[in-house]
């Protein structure tokens, strides 16, 4: 997660030292990743 973060490739914010994740994001991220994913496969 560090190094995803760190890469920027997942969505996040920073609250001082903390790193947040907003559920819906994640879950848009996620449905992205895996539709590309599907269509490399194709």
């Amino acid at each position: 997660m560090y190094e995803l973060v760190g890469r920027n490739e997942i969505p996040n914010r920073r609250l001082g030292k903390q790193i947040r994740f907003s559920r819906a994001a994640i879950m848009r991220w996620l449905d992205s990743w895996s539709s590309q994913g599907a269509k490399e496969g194709q």
